[in-house]
């Protein structure tokens, strides 16, 4: 693909972004709280402005594009909305002020000492309390974007392992800060430490040729 395309569709992604922690923000600013449907549907819009780009530049099977899509959706849903990971322990409506609780999730809910939260987690990793606590976070967290660095190797085959850490690290460090702006979540070094290794892992097995060739072969797989 050419570069000239492949950098348009990377800015589409761009722009969708900034336009969405844009309108975060101008609603922060002001103190106005959407539910989270609505910021559900606005996520999957976007999500779905960006399957209609990557369709319109890749020609690539409906099937990956559909795949990436809900892959997509549901890794949003986990990040923002679940309930099982307690995406929802801070009610929007009951706050009295945005800045006063982001001071508090500020205070409580952010760590930029590397690998403080690992260590921690593995020191409970065989407690018969908190091992399932403590293999979810670090396994899902190692897992969550692997996936993602398979679709990507697959819709941009000469894309480079440098500028495919850039992208992710960019991406990773938006979801933790939106995180702690929406207050479904923590901004934590180590999520991120996390998250690119497993992205970085599912570049490096999906870039072994073997694997590489089996990917272009089902990238037309209703051709």
């Amino acid at each position: 693909m050419k570069k000239s395309t492949q950098l348009c569709s990377m800015l589409l992604a761009v722009v969708a972004i900034v336009l969405f922690l844009l309108l975060g923000y101008l609603l922060m600013r002001h103190d106005i709280f959407l539910p989270k449907s609505t910021i559900l549907y606005l996520l999957l819009i976007i999500l779905l402005c960006s399957y209609i780009a990557l369709r319109l530049i890749h020609q690539t099977s409906y099937i990956w594009h559909i795949l990436f899509f809900l892959y997509a959706a549901g890794l949003c849903y986990l990040l923002f909305f679940s309930k099982e990971f307690a995406r929802d322990r801070i009610d929007y409506f009951a706050v009295e002020s945005y800045w006063t609780t982001l001071e508090d999730q500020w205070s409580y809910a952010v760590n930029l000492k590397p690998f403080a939260t690992i260590e921690s987690l593995l020191g409970v990793w065989n407690s018969p309390w908190y091992g399932d606590y403590s293999f979810t976070n670090l396994i899902g967290n190692l897992v969550a974007f692997l996936p993602f660095a398979c679709f990507v190797r697959m819709f941009y085959p000469n894309l480079k392992a440098r500028s495919f850490f850039g992208y992710m690290s960019l991406l990773i460090i938006a979801v933790e800060c939106l995180q702690l702006l929406s207050f479904t979540g923590s901004m934590d070094i180590d999520d991120y430490l996390l998250n690119i290794s497993g992205a970085m892992l599912g570049f490096a097995v999906c870039s072994i040729p073997f694997i590489k060739n089996l990917l272009m072969k089902l990238k037309h797989l209703d051709k």
